[in-house]
């Protein structure tokens, strides 16, 4: 019995003990699975850990590389210089295996997929703007590039591009935090299942020991990498170069990374607990708060912000402050700001400001002096100086004026007011030194530089540095650019560059501008010169003409109006062979030709050709200047027809005489003395027809010189043709020829002697050319303001292509009427001067065969009268408005 219950005490024993190991098995394999399940989610949370540090390290770079690409991409376009686009291409090429590694992410965290997506397509598209760039700034210009830099949506991209890490960044940060405190729960966990699962199952106590090391080397090593990526994001904010900030909703500092020193220059103990609106710009301080104030309502990442953040120095540098409110984040509990400094990206700025500024004034003005107030500004805002001084040359390089004053609004006072004038010494005071070495000259101290000459009042104002930058063009100063700033710092080399190419700029401006008055005066005294002046190019095609080639020659301008063709055939053959040929070789030729002008007929001309050269020696364009010599010409001719003419009009009579007296001196005549007083009376006939020829030539000179006095007095029109009749009663007498005198009363004023010389001339030519039993008529007609005289016969008339030119000299119907008539051919050319000397004019109607009818008038007294007392009232009126 008692072994038998021995034996069922062993079996029940058994039992529980099979029953307690199954149960303790149950157990283990409980506790086992979930310390498997808690170690496999620890392995997956410390992967998940290290993939978030991989993102942010990747997020942190791609952003640094971005930056060095814009960065990179802006010098190119300002400088074109090829480091600036090397580290683009190099920034460019870094890009690609970060894009790669991001891609590779994207298979494995779907939650992030979308964000990393975002992110590539927004760089991939800011790199390609940037690329755009540069390819505007290398195919077509600095001013191209600027166009597109300030029409592109490059900013937005980049605010874009910064929404989406901070939203990246933020989640990360999250999931490792969360992932830090699952760690901190697997020692809970490891001795739950410890406490659970070891008691009974002592027999499988080596195997838990086991698991429970492991589980401790892994939860170890999983605080280790938390660790390890606190440390590294630790380090990426204290590596830095943008400063970041945590500060309470008031706006109180409660944290710094160390990049403020750098930028601000303040020590991080000078900081902390601190507001943050101490160290912004007055300015500043109200859209600053405005968006602090925004942003502490608002949670998440606020819209970046421009502002100045006071330095120790008490200076001011430009940053872009990026926010991001983690009031809600228990573990944060703040505002984060990230300030970045872009003080070179607003130096860069202003200088692409600068040169469009210069470039669009300079396009736009007429004048420095229309162009300098602006230009003087920009230049002082770009390179931060309180005044500026503009000092122009005079011409002979001997004087300066101040010709404009530019300074800050606050500052009330001038270094030197415009308008004043100084005298130029090469290598004295600031304009002097900047004269005398054509470069820029910086002085860092006014106060310890002896060559400044108004220091004592530089000084009053605050003012320390100076800078003159030469206004010149290929060697010539024109003016000189004055800037004084409050601080005595060194110009950097590439401003100095910079200031150096615009006032290169500027000269050049000046030289255009001078330039084009001189060429504007020139083409104005071409247009206005009656010569011909025409420009034509080496083939013959005319590039220029002026009004008076225009006007009279028809000469037009362009490629196909040919030279040439406005020469007759002679005239063109002797530009080609002999004009262009010695212009070409000796630099001019002169001589006479002739053109056509728009009636075909020819023009002759004295030209001068003058061959214009390049800086190479190539003949540009061939200068003509001619000038018409056909009243020259025409008085040659007159002056060859005169000189024949009172040749054979001397000739005659003075051969008759030397007959004459040939005769009487030869003996032959001493026994008939009827014909030797035949001979004697011809001598004496052509005696006195030879004086009356040098009389009435000497009287047509002084006529026409002007040395023949008027004694001009009002005279009765009826006397004056009662008294010519009655001087010529007799010779009418002798002709048989009957006068009539018809006169009309009126008075004019001239010289009687003069008139009544006139009308017995007139009556003796009609006298000699009406048959005898004719009448002639004398007559007067006043009319308006004038009297008319006539003097009509009934002889052989004129015909009517004679009329004109019988009133020039030795000029007659018919040559043969000199030497029938005993004339001298001067008569009517002695009346026409006469006449003219009286402000009238004289004509002859006439009908071969019907007789003549020769007229003048002159003008009343009473106009003439009537004119002179208007003039001087004038002159009165004249004198009293003075």
């Amino acid at each position: 019995m008692f072994s038998g219950v021995s034996k069922r005490g062993r079996e029940r024993n058994q039992a529980v003990i099979s029953a307690g190991v199954i149960l303790a098995l149950a157990i283990l394999i409980f506790g086992i699975f979930n310390s498997y399940r808690d170690i496999t989610t620890l392995v997956a949370a410390n992967h998940s850990v290290t993939e978030s540090h991989q993102t942010l390290t990747q997020l942190q770079q791609a952003s640094s590389l971005l930056n060095d690409a814009i960065g990179a991409s802006r010098g190119y376009v300002l400088t074109q210089r090829k480091e600036y686009f090397d580290a683009f291409i190099a920034a460019r090429e870094r890009l690609k295996p970060v894009f790669d590694s991001m891609a590779a992410r994207e298979k494995q965290d779907e939650d992030i997929v979308p964000e990393i997506d975002r992110l590539r397509g927004l760089m991939q598209l800011r790199l390609q703007l940037l690329e755009g760039l540069i390819r505007a700034r290398d195919e077509q210009g600095f001013q191209a590039a600027n166009n597109l830099f300030q029409q592109s949506r490059s900013r937005q991209v980049s605010e874009q591009i910064a929404v989406v890490i901070g939203r990246i960044q933020n989640s990360e940060l999250q999931e490792s935090q969360r992932n830090a405190d699952f760690a901190a729960q697997i020692e809970y966990v490891t001795l739950r299942n410890i406490l659970f699962a070891g008691i009974p199952a002592v027999v499988f106590l080596i195997a838990a020991g086991f698991l429970i090391k492991r589980d401790l080397v892994r939860r170890s090593l999983a605080e280790q990498a938390v660790t390890e990526a606190e440390s590294r994001f630790r380090a990426l904010l204290q590596n830095s170069n943008d400063i970041v900030v945590a500060v309470d909703p008031e706006g109180v500092i409660e944290y710094i990374s160390p990049a403020v020193e750098s930028i601000l220059g303040y020590t991080r103990e000078e900081v902390v607990f601190r507001n943050v609106f101490e160290f912004i710009h007055p300015d500043d301080l109200g859209f600053s708060a405005e968006s602090f104030k925004s942003t502490v309502q608002t949670p998440g990442r606020a819209t970046p912000l421009q502002v100045r953040l006071r330095k120790k120095s008490q200076t001011y540098v430009d940053v872009e402050i990026i926010a991001n409110n983690l009031l809600h984040d228990e573990n944060i509990h703040g505002i984060i700001f990230n300030a970045r400094d872009v003080t070179f990206r607003q130096e860069l700025i202003k200088r692409l400001r600068l040169n469009y500024a210069v470039t669009r004034v300079l396009g736009t003005s007429n004048s420095l002096e229309e162009a300098s107030s602006e230009l003087m500004s920009s230049i002082c805002e770009c390179g931060g100086y309180f005044v500026a001084e503009l000092w122009e040359l005079s011409e002979d390089g001997h004087k300066i004026t101040c010709t404009n004053v530019w300074h800050q609004p606050w500052i009330d006072e001038q270094i030197e007011p415009v308008g004043s004038e100084h005298d130029l010494v090469s290598g004295v005071g600031l304009v002097g030194r900047v004269y005398q070495v054509k470069e820029m000259v910086c002085m860092q101290d006014v106060g310890e530089d002896p060559g400044f000459m108004r220091r004592e009042r530089a000084l009053a104002m605050g003012l320390r540095g100076a800078v003159g930058i030469p206004i010149q063009f290929e060697g010539v100063v024109y003016a000189v650019a004055c800037l004084y700033s409050r601080e005595n710092e060194a110009l950097d080399d590439e401003l100095a560059q910079m200031f150096k190419r615009i006032g290169q700029e500027i000269g050049a401006f000046i030289a255009r501008k001078k330039a084009e008055r001189t060429q504007r005066r020139l083409t104005e005294v071409l247009e206005a010169t009656p010569d011909f002046v025409v420009i034509s190019t080496p083939d013959n095609n005319v590039v220029y003409a002026n009004r008076a080639a225009r006007v009279r020659l028809g000469f037009k301008t362009g490629p196909h109006e040919n030279y040439r063709s406005y020469h007759p055939e002679w005239a063109g053959a002797q530009l080609e062979k002999v004009a262009f040929p010695a212009a070409i070789r000796d630099g001019y030729w002169s001589g006479e030709s002739a053109v056509l002008n728009p009636e075909g007929d020819e023009v002759p001309v004295s030209q001068i050709i003058i061959a214009q050269r390049s800086r190479e020696g190539d003949i540009e364009v061939l200068a003509t200047v001619m000038r018409d010599i056909s009243e020259r010409k025409a008085v040659e001719r007159m002056k060859d027809d005169f000189i024949s003419m009172v040749s054979h009009e001397l000739r005659t009579p003075l051969t008759s005489i030397r007959a004459s007296l040939g005769l009487l001196a030869s003996g032959q005549l001493a026994h008939d003395d009827a014909m030797a007083n035949r001979m004697l009376e011809l001598a004496n006939i052509n005696t006195v027809r030879l004086v009356r020829l040098v009389n009435d030539i000497l009287e047509i000179e002084r006529l026409e010189a002007g040395r023949l006095v008027m004694q001009k007095r009002p005279v009765e029109t009826a006397q004056l043709l009662l008294s010519a009749a009655s001087s010529m009663q007799a010779p009418c007498h002798l002709a048989k020829i009957s006068l009539t005198v018809l006169p009309d009363h009126g008075v004019v004023l001239a010289d009687a002697d003069r008139i009544l010389q006139m009308l017995t001339n007139l009556i003796g030519n009609a006298i000699k050319f009406s048959p005898a039993g004719s009448t002639i008529r004398l007559s007067s007609k006043v009319q308006a303001d004038r009297a008319v005289f006539s003097v009509r016969d009934r002889g052989r008339g004129v015909p009517k292509e004679k009329q004109e030119l019988i009133f020039e000299k030795f000029q007659q119907v018919d040559a043969s009427d000199s030497r029938l008539e005993s004339g001298t051919g001067l008569g009517l050319a002695i009346c026409r001067s006469i006449v003219r000397a009286h402000g009238g004019e004289i004509w002859v109607e006439s009908e071969p065969g019907q007789g003549s009818d020769f007229k003048f008038f002159l003008p009343l007294a009473a106009s003439v009268q009537g004119a002179v007392k208007v003039v001087e009232e004038k002159a009165d009126a004249a004198r009293f408005s003075d």
